[in-house]
């Protein structure tokens, strides 16, 4: 058991990546890419709590650390023609901050999409005349049920994986780099189960294994810090591709919101 136990270590550790030569590198770099970084919707996510409230914002800024998250502002006039003013901000919970949902969970578990497709959205609006100093708060939370154009879960034409098929170049050398050293770790494994006698030539192949397994890892890193940089490289040229603008045009979506004002 002992001698089966760095192997498993071993498997375990390339069981992300080690599905690589069948999937191809955008499957790898959905599987290490976090939705929050997968913006390429033009919009921020709608002003709920302003809808509840009747105001509707004429500024909304959508920040650069989440792919759900934006901040409303609004200065609008009531019914009786007094002017308010609103401030509201609206995210989604499940990824904010260090969430570990990635690209190819959201695309592949139905589950974890809809669970991060929930939405809190919190927004004040203060009356600014005499006549009415009112304050008005209204936290809403808001469920898609189905979103018929997501870009991220589309494979066709429009799709996001079809942009980044069109526009990025894929990263070959760094890829066949770690594949050559999976292979390569994997032969030295084969022979040790095969089993050797010789305690010397064990002694020498524990040895090459250690190295390989250190290039393998290496290898690796670098793989995935290229993924990394054409993430970000292809949401940003995404985000104005004009046939995903097109595929997303005009599409049906429903929601539901609950609110007590």
């Amino acid at each position: 058991m002992s001698r089966c136990l760095p192997l498993l270590l071993l498997l375990m550790l390339l069981a992300p990546l080690a599905r690589a030569d069948e999937s191809g590198w955008f499957d790898d770099l959905q599987r290490d890419t976090p939705m929050r970084r997968a913006r390429i919707d033009v919009a921020g996510p709608e002003p709920a709590s302003f809808t509840t409230l009747g105001v509707a914002p004429f500024l909304t800024a959508q920040a650069l650390a989440a792919s759900d998250f934006s901040i409303e502002a609004a200065q609008v006039f009531d019914d009786q023609g007094r002017p308010r003013a609103a401030l509201g901000v609206d995210f989604a919970p499940a990824q904010l901050g260090r969430s570990r949902l990635a690209l190819a969970d959201y695309q592949h578990n139905r589950r974890k999409r809809f669970v991060s497709r929930i939405q809190l959205s919190l927004a004040v609006s203060r009356g600014e005349s005499a006549q009415d100093l009112s304050t008005r708060f209204a936290p809403t939370l808001r469920v898609v049920l189905h979103e018929q154009r997501d870009p991220r879960v589309h494979r066709g034409p429009g799709s996001l994986r079809d942009c980044f098929e069109r526009r990025i170049t894929p990263p070959s050398a760094a890829r066949d780099a770690y594949l050559t050293q999976v292979a390569a770790l994997q032969a030295l494994d084969e022979r040790l189960r095969a089993g050797v006698h010789d305690p010397a030539e064990r002694t020498a192949l524990l040895q090459q294994r250690a190295e390989a397994a250190a290039e393998m890892q290496r290898a690796d890193a670098r793989y995935r810090a290229e993924l990394h940089v054409l993430a970000r490289q292809g949401m940003r040229e995404c985000r104005d591709d004009p046939e995903v603008a097109a595929y997303t045009w005009n599409a049906t979506g429903h929601a539901i919101g609950l609110s007590p004002t």
